[in-house]
C-alpha cells in the first residue's frame, strides 16, 4: 500500500529528531533560510519536487498547513 509522508520520513530519514518529520510551526529565524525560501514555493498539502539542499543536508518539505 501507499505510505504516508510522515511514514516515509520516519522510516527513511537518517535525521535523529524523532519526530517523524514533523517540525511544527516555525518562524523564519527558526529554518535554515534555503530551507525556509524552498518551503514557500511548496502549496499547502504538497512537497518539494525535488530534494531541497541546505546546510544540514538533502530535505524533502511537505508543507501540511500555514498560519
Amino acid at each position: 500500500g501507499k505510505m504516508s509522508f510522515n511514514e516515509a520520513a520516519r522510516e527513511y530519514s537518517i535525521d535523529k529528531a524523532g519526530r517523524s518529520g514533523l517540525l511544527g510551526w516555525k518562524k523564519r529565524n527558526e529554518l535554515d533560510q534555503d530551507f525556509w525560501a524552498a518551503a514557500l514555493e511548496v502549496p499547502e498539502g504538497k512537497y518539494t519536487e525535488e530534494p531541497v539542499r541546505t546546510q544540514y543536508g538533502y530535505h524533502i518539505i511537505m508543507v501540511q498547513a500555514r498560519k
